[in-house]
């Protein structure tokens, strides 16, 4: 089975990306670096994630997986976005879904995205980077399936939260899953 380090300490980041690659039938291992993360000091995703995949690429001298997003709310376009990390008080998902739940009391405009960059970083010269959107709304929580904003996050199409849907239904509609369905012929 190949092993795949991954530039994250989100247990819950690793798990979804595992999940996936079990359902197809895939034999990679993805395994969390045990490096403290650096700053991140880019401007944009893409910067942070390639900052992140060179410094744990350099500390390993292996190939990483690293990825960078952030949600991004069309009322308030000044909080989250690539400071999304930064902005919570709150440790926890359900305490950051609260400070999310008491942010949008008045406000009418509920339009949301989450975006995710995913890098496969072989080396300084090789690299495979993708990029997903999706856009939805915003719901008082929903749902206790997947994990971080799910239950917040509304798909009309679907008429439920991330947090409703089922393991293989959240993964059709990821960005960071889409993002590594793009990467898999690359490992």
């Amino acid at each position: 089975m190949k092993e795949i380090l991954v530039g994250s300490h989100n247990l819950g980041k690793i798990a979804e990306m595992q999940q996936y690659l079990d359902l197809l039938g895939e034999k990679i291992l993805l395994k969390p670096v045990k490096i403290t993360p650096p700053n991140e000091t880019g401007m944009t995703y893409e910067e942070n994630a390639l900052q992140k995949a060179n410094y744990y690429y350099e500390k390993e001298k292996k190939p990483v997986l690293v990825d960078d997003g952030g949600l991004e709310l069309e009322a308030f376009p000044e909080i989250l976005g690539i400071k999304t990390q930064r902005f919570f008080k709150s440790e926890t998902n359900e305490g950051k879904n609260q400070e999310l739940t008491e942010l949008f009391a008045t406000e009418p405009n509920k339009n949301i995205s989450l975006i995710s960059v995913l890098v496969y970083y072989k080396n300084p010269n090789e690299y495979f980077l993708e990029k997903s959107i999706l856009k939805g709304k915003f719901v008082s929580p929903r749902g206790n399936l997947g994990y971080g904003f799910d239950p917040i996050f509304y798909l009309p199409q679907k008429n439920k939260t991330l947090g409703e849907l089922s393991e293989r239904e959240r993964g059709a509609f990821s960005p960071r899953i889409t993002n590594l369905k793009k990467l898999v012929p690359y490992f």
